[in-house]
This record gives C-alpha cells, sequence and structure tokens, in this order.
C-alpha cells in the first residue's frame, strides 16, 4: 500500500479544509447524463442532530451540493432529487447556529458544566460538528428510496474509503452497486477491527441503522451489531475531547492516518484514542436509562474485552491491506468476511 499522506478530499472529508478536486484522477470521471429519480431519508445520529444541515453531492463535483435540507425535530431528513448521474454520491451532515444535540452518553459537556444522558446539547457546543456518509444510487427510470444514517462510524468509515481510494484509485465510472457494496463491506471489516469487536460477513456499516440510544424502541429492537456500533457511536461524543467536534474529528483523523501511513506513532496514537473511547463506551453500555435488546449483550461483552485488551494493530494492517485489494478491483473480487 502506498504510505503517501491522506488527502482531505473534499468530496468525503470529514472535517477541516475544503480540498478542490481539479485534476484529481481519483473522482475525474462521468457515470453518464441519464435522470435519475431518488428518493433520500435517513437521519443524523451523533445524539439526534436537531436542525442539521444535510447536502447531498455526486462524487464527481464535490464543490457544489445537488440538494440541501435540514433535520427535522427527531434529527430525520428526507427529499426526492432529480439525478443526472448514477453512481457514488455523499451525503454530508453539518450543525450551524440553529442545530441542536440530543445528548447519548453520560455527559455531552464538561466536569465543570455537565449535559447528561437525553438533555439538550446547544448550538454552540456543536460548532464544527461534521458528519458523512457515502451511498450508490442506481441507474434507473423508476423512482428510487435511498435510506442513509450519517453518524460518527460511517463517518470513520467514510474517511477509511477514501485512504482505499487513493491507495488504489478504482474507475469509480465503470463500479457496479454490487461492486461498490463489496467496497463497502470490506472497509466495515477494517472499522470492526479499530473498534476490536467483531462483524458477521456481509455486514456494510454504511447501510446499518443505529438505534438512537434515547429511543428504547429503538434499542429494545436492535441487533448486536447495530447495538455496539450504536454504543460506540456514543463514545465518540467526548472519548478525545471535551469539544464534541474535536473529539470527532480526533477519532476519525486518527483512524485514517493508522491505515494510511501504518506507522508506530500512527499505532500509538489509534491505541490512546481507542482506549478512551472504549472506557467510555463500557460506560454507556451500562447506562441505566438505555434498554439494549438481549442481542445487544454479545456485543457490550466484546466492547469491554477490547476496552481491556486493546485492538491487534497487525489485524488492522491486514483489514486495509484486503480492502485495497478489493478497492482496487472495483469490488468485484467479492466482499469481505468479517470478525476482528
Amino acid at each position: 500500500m502506498f504510505n503517501t499522506k491522506l488527502k482531505k478530499l473534499s468530496a468525503l472529508m470529514l472535517v477541516g479544509a475544503s480540498v478542490s478536486l481539479t485534476g484529481c484522477d481519483l473522482f475525474d470521471d462521468d457515470n453518464g447524463s441519464s435522470s435519475n429519480f431518488a428518493s433520500f431519508e435517513g437521519d443524523a445520529l451523533k445524539g439526534a442532530l436537531i436542525n442539521a444541515e444535510v447536502s447531498l453531492y455526486h462524487h464527481t463535483d464535490v464543490n457544489k451540493a445537488i440538494y440541501t435540507t435540514s433535520t427535522d425535530a427527531n434529527g430525520d431528513y428526507s427529499f426526492n432529487a432529480v439525478l443526472d448521474q448514477s453512481g457514488v454520491y455523499l451525503i454530508k451532515v453539518v450543525a450551524d447556529a440553529d442545530t441542536t444535540m440530543i445528548c447519548d452518553t453520560d455527559n455531552c459537556g464538561t466536569a465543570d458544566n455537565p449535559i447528561a444522558f437525553g438533555e439538550t446539547v446547544p448550538s454552540e457546543l456543536l460548532t464544527g460538528v461534521e458528519l458523512s456518509n457515502v451511498t450508490f444510487v442506481e441507474e434507473s427510470e423508476e423512482l428510487t428510496t435511498i435510506e442513509t444514517q450519517v453518524n460518527a462510524v460511517t463517518s470513520v468509515a467514510t474517511e477509511l474509503l477514501i485512504v482505499n481510494l487513493e491507495n488504489s484509485a478504482p474507475d469509480l465510472s465503470t463500479t457496479s452497486p454490487e461492486g461498490f457494496a463489496n467496497m463497502q463491506e470490506a472497509v466495515t471489516v477494517t472499522v470492526a477491527a479499530m473498534f476490536g469487536v467483531d462483524v458477521s460477513e456481509g455486514t456494510n456499516v454504511f447501510d446499518l441503522q443505529l438505534p438512537n440510544l434515547n429511543d428504547s424502541a429503538e434499542t429494545a429492537a436492535a441487533d448486536a451489531a447495530e447495538s455496539g456500533f450504536a454504543i460506540i457511536n456514543a463514545a465518540v461524543t467526548t472519548a478525545a475531547s471535551d469539544d464534541i467536534a474535536t473529539s470527532i474529528t480526533t477519532i476519525v483523523d486518527s483512524a485514517a492516518t493508522l491505515a494510511d501511513t501504518n506507522s508506530t506513532e500512527a499505532g500509538e496514537a489509534w491505541i490512546a484514542v481507542q482506549d478512551a473511547l472504549l472506557d467510555d463506551a463500557v460506560m454507556i453500555a451500562a447506562n441505566e436509562n438505555i434498554t439494549l435488546s438481549p442481542e445487544a449483550a454479545d456485543a457490550v461483552v466484546e466492547i469491554e474485552k477490547a476496552a481491556n485488551e486493546g485492538v491487534d494493530l497487525s489485524e488492522i494492517e491486514d483489514a486495509v491491506d484486503e480492502a485495497d485489494k478489493i478497492v482496487d478491483s472495483g469490488g468485484e473480487t467479492g466482499g469481505a468476511s468479517g470478525g476482528a
């Protein structure tokens, strides 16, 4: 794999300065010009993000949003769009001056100014929060419904996919829906290895609908993978910093740097981030205000084990290398098997 510095492509970047794609071969392709009619729906979950800006981009032109809307009082969004192209699309969620969040961990504030589970996090504490996910829209004359949740875990996964795309540079204009799903599944194995948890074969973290930990009906119905990643998603809030946006940025960037460089320094940085995050995840899993499903018990055991034993850096390296191979083939080498 290439050990070059990760480029922050504005199409898929999570936080930080925007980078133009002009002259960048990685996303410089055209996937046709026929119209596609799509209905997008989903939610923004880092705790439910209310009145957050939701924007849609095609991967070939990430400087101009195709559609922009806002999440509602539940953190949900929905919109219809006429798309000139099929293929890979980015959905980005950004907190603005009107955005609030429902706290999904023991304390979304600071020790001096705590914000308890279920309380509202004000907009001034969400400045700089940015989340993302990527999805594939098939060419179709029929109305296509795309359900996509955008959360902190999909933001990590999106950034890891960028690393694989930069390492391999496949022609996304020829990528099939099945091929892109195989890429996503391969990246999911890397995400699981990063956090020291298991995923079953075929799990696609980009498509998972994580339960809102403040909604007992959702948590009680969630399976092991959904529950485990929901707990990890909540732990991202202040695991790396008292500032929510900085914590998300630190975790996402640390994961991407490790995947990109596999250096000793990057490994040590990720271990420190992962230790803090999983310690918080253990506390969140024990929160008496959260009603977890019976299936979640296995996920909680894995999180506790990972918190005690740490992660296997060689397993992460192997997962990244395997994802590179699958992405390089356009996803046509088949899906990835899961496990950590």
